[in-house]
């Protein structure tokens, strides 16, 4: 979906459910002084985008993402658990709500500074308790949750809160697909929500539904996906519409393929067999403004909880591993991806419960009008996330910065001769001589 179309479905979701910010959304654009040139290269970027307040997160294309973790928290207030979830707000605040510290749980907790410190929304959320539960922010600012099990009995029912959490509405008791628990959903661009695999009580799922009224109704878009039933697995929205899902557990054992579906879900196509990662459950994973992804965490095949991370720069295909995260190695853990360009990461399990919140900022700059220089020889994406109390809008320029070698011109060689202050250059044939200085100056070496 272009960046136009975006901005103007997201309008057309604030007209119809008024629930999002007064604020204009961001449109992001912007423009270099230069597009080519030998190594190395300086280009001053200029910010082109609408309804921005000073808020930008800039990807120039060479990011390493080997930045360290910050631990934001060491305890953050809500009891230590795993199997809750979290979402990342248009307004820049994090939701997390439910999981299981031993038991279910139902509250609802909001933080507005990156998770350095959380406010208790809701003691009781009004949906009954539970763990292991699905939940998505929507582009007109509310939160859809689904799902989940509180022990006993698995959930199917969906419900929605159009203020942060602070109290909530059931959008269906039942909805139409089966009950279950650590299953996957994402919102999409297009504002439609896709749902996926879990666990029921018969067993591993590899269904996929489909939302158009945010979690009201639902159609099933494949009763068998391809990809092996399974749990505890990742899946994320990508920049361009389609879906990727990573890992997990099934009844073949842990899991480390790659599967992307480009239609919501209705087919999908295994990108890789094996990853590169260990086969895991209980891991976490997000798109970034760049269109990468990046993957963290989770217990895997050899009896190891992990805190590995990976990136993939070609919607999974292949991934390479970046240094390990600073939090400790842990599964079940939640992450969100925000509109700064950070990840921040919350609670788990690794033979205990966790409440920590990590983040780890991996864009370039946050400047309006950066000067970026670039030393290696490419072909260079660049992207650009702005925000304002309104929401966010991204941008990826595809090729956009072309980097050639080091200029090198062996038909132009010259000496200098003191005698007669003279610099003889060689220009293919033509032998020429410059006059340089005077008889007082003093020649020193140079390029």
């Amino acid at each position: 979906m272009s960046t136009i179309r975006y901005c103007l479905f997201l309008f057309g979701l604030v007209m119809l459910f008024g629930v999002a910010s007064a604020a204009p959304l961001p449109f992001a654009n912007f423009t270099a002084n230069i597009n080519s040139g030998a190594a190395p290269l300086t280009v001053k970027f200029t910010d082109a985008s609408l309804h921005t307040t000073g808020a930008w997160a800039w990807y120039f294309g060479d990011e390493t993402y080997t930045d360290p973790w910050t631990k934001q928290n060491a305890s953050s207030g809500w009891t230590a658990r795993n199997y809750h979830s979290s979402v990342a707000m248009p307004d820049g605040s994090i939701v997390l709500m439910g999981g299981w510290d031993g038991n279910p749980k139902n509250d609802t907790w909001r933080s507005t500074d990156k998770g350095t410190t959380w406010t208790r929304v809701n003691a009781s959320s009004g949906w009954t308790v539970r763990h292991a539960h699905s939940s998505v922010a929507m582009p007109d600012g509310s939160i859809v949750l689904m799902g989940g099990y509180n022990g006993s009995v698995y959930k199917n029912d969906t419900w929605r809160s159009i203020n942060n959490g602070a109290t909530w509405t059931r959008v269906n008791a039942s909805s139409g697909w089966t009950a279950r628990y650590a299953y996957s959903s994402v919102a999409m661009p297009d504002g439609s929500i896709v749902l996926m695999g879990g666990y029921t009580s018969g067993g591993y799922k590899n269904d996929t539904w489909r939302s158009t009224n945010n979690g009201t109704t639902w159609i099933r878009m494949n009763a068998s996906s391809g990809w092996t039933a399974r749990y505890a697995y990742s899946s994320v929205a990508m920049p361009d519409s389609s879906i990727v899902l990573m890992g997990g557990y099934a009844s073949d054992g842990y899991k480390n393929d790659t599967w992307r579906s480009i239609n919501n879900g209705t087919t999908w196509t295994q990108l890789n067999a094996s990853s590169g990662w260990s086969a895991r459950y209980g891991l976490s994973s997000e798109a970034m403004p760049d269109g990468s992804i990046v993957l963290m965490g989770g217990y895997d095949a050899s009896g190891y909880f992990k805190n590995d991370t990976w990136r993939s720069t070609d919607k999974g295909a292949t991934w390479t591993q970046l240094p390990n995260a600073g939090w400790t190695q842990r599964s079940l853990q939640s992450s969100v991806a925000t509109r700064d360009g950070s990840i921040v990461l919350t609670g788990g399990w690794s033979g205990g419960y966790k409440n920590d919140t990590w983040r780890f900022m991996p864009a370039s700059s946050s400047a309006p009008n950066p000067i970026h220089p670039y030393t290696t020889p490419g072909i260079y994406q660049v992207a650009l996330q702005a925000y304002n109390a309104g929401g966010y809008n991204s941008t990826r320029k595809v090729g956009y910065i072309t980097v050639t070698n080091p200029a090198v011109h062996p038909d132009k060689i010259g000496v200098f001769r003191p005698s007669a202050h003279t610099f003889y250059l060689k220009n293919g044939t033509t032998p020429t001589s410059i006059n340089w200085g005077v008889s007082t100056d003093l020649p020193v070496t140079g390029d």
